[in-house]
C-alpha cells in the first residue's frame, strides 16, 4: 500500500467512512465568536476556541479539517488533535471571483510544509462556474495544487462550489454542477467534497438518491458531502441519502459548531451528541472510500 493510500486510509474509520470535523473557517468563525462573546476577539482567543471545539468532539470524529492561519505558527503545527489525523486547506480567504489571481492560494503555507507537519490530505476550496471566464484561472490554480500533491504523494481533496450571485433553483444548480464536474474530469482528484446535489425540501428521497448516484457515476471518485450550514436535521438526511448513493462520509463545520462556538463547556456535550448522530448515520448508509 502506497504512502498516499495510507494517508487517505488514516482519515477514515475502520469501515472506510469519513467523519470529518471542519474547523478551517476564518471570517465566518470570527464573526460567530464575536457575536456570541459580544466583543472583538484576539488571534489567541480564536485559536484557543477552535482547539477547544476540536477537543470537545474528539471521541466522535475521525479527523479534522483545519486552516493554516490559526493552526500554524512559525512553521509549526499548533493543533490539539487528540491523536487524530488532519487535512489542511491551502486557499486564501479572499473568494472574490472578480479578481482571481495567484494570491488565491494562502502565501504562508505549501503542500510541502503540510507534508512535513504530518498532514494526511490537502484540501482546496474553489468557487466555479462552467460558463464564466474566471474558471480558467481557477483551473490553473487547481492544476498547480494537483502538481504539488503529486510531487509529495499527498492526497488531494477538491471542494468545488458552484458560484452564483443569486439563489439557483435545484434543476439549474444540478445542471451547472454536472457541467462543472465534466470540466474537472482531467484533474486527478483523490476525494471530492461536494454540496448535496439534490434538495431534501423539493424532491422525495427516491429522486434525491437518483441525483446523488448520477453525481457519483459522473466523477467515479470517492466523495463526501459537506454541510453548507444547514440544520443538523437536514444534514443527517443528506448524509443518509448521499450515503445510499455511494458517498463515503461527510465533513461538517458551521452546521454543528455554529450554535456552540463561544458557549460554556457543558453545552458542548450537546454538540458532541449531534456529531455522534452524524457518525452513526454515515456508518449505517455510506460506502467505504476504497470500494466504490
Amino acid at each position: 500500500m502506497g504512502e498516499k493510500t495510507e494517508k487517505i486510509k488514516s482519515m477514515a474509520n475502520e469501515k472506510g467512512i469519513f467523519h470529518i470535523f471542519a474547523i478551517d473557517h476564518r471570517d465566518v468563525f470570527v464573526k460567530c465568536l464575536e457575536e456570541k462573546l459580544g466583543h472583538a476577539v484576539t488571534f489567541e482567543e480564536i485559536a484557543d476556541e477552535k482547539n477547544r471545539l476540536m477537543e470537545a468532539v474528539s471521541e466522535v470524529t475521525g479527523g479534522y479539517l483545519i486552516d493554516p492561519v490559526y493552526f500554524v505558527k512559525g512553521g509549526c503545527l499548533k493543533a490539539r488533535l487528540s491523536g487524530h489525523p488532519f487535512m489542511m486547506g491551502v486557499e486564501n480567504s479572499n473568494y472574490d471571483v472578480s479578481c482571481v489571481d495567484d494570491a488565491y492560494l494562502y502565501p504562508d503555507i505549501s503542500v510541502h510544509q503540510i507534508w512535513k507537519m504530518g498532514g494526511s490530505m490537502i484540501k482546496l476550496f474553489v468557487y466555479y462556474h462552467p460558463h464564466m471566464e474566471f474558471r480558467h484561472k481557477i483551473l490553473e490554480i487547481i492544476h498547480k495544487v494537483e502538481t504539488e500533491c503529486k510531487k509529495y504523494d499527498m492526497p488531494f481533496l477538491l471542494e468545488p462550489i458552484i458560484y452564483s450571485d443569486h439563489p439557483l433553483n435545484p434543476e439549474i444548480r444540478l445542471s451547472l454542477m454536472k457541467e462543472m464536474l465534466e470540466q474537472l474530469k482531467e484533474v486527478q482528484v483523490d476525494i471530492y467534497k461536494l454540496e448535496f446535489p439534490g434538495d431534501v425540501m423539493v424532491y422525495d428521497d427516491e429522486k434525491n438518491v437518483e441525483i446523488c448516484r448520477e453525481i457519483g457515476n459522473l466523477i467515479q471518485t470517492p466523495w463526501i458531502v459537506l454541510s453548507s450550514g444547514v440544520s443538523a436535521e437536514v444534514f443527517t438526511k443528506q448524509i443518509a441519502l448521499s450515503g445510499q448513493s455511494g458517498a463515503s462520509g461527510y465533513a461538517v463545520g458551521r452546521s454543528v459548531w455554529g450554535e456552540y462556538v463561544g458557549t460554556a463547556d457543558e453545552s458542548l456535550e450537546e454538540m458532541k451528541r449531534i456529531m455522534a448522530g452524524f457518525a452513526s448515520t454515515a456508518d449505517r448508509y455510506c460506502h467505504p472510500w476504497d470500494r466504490q
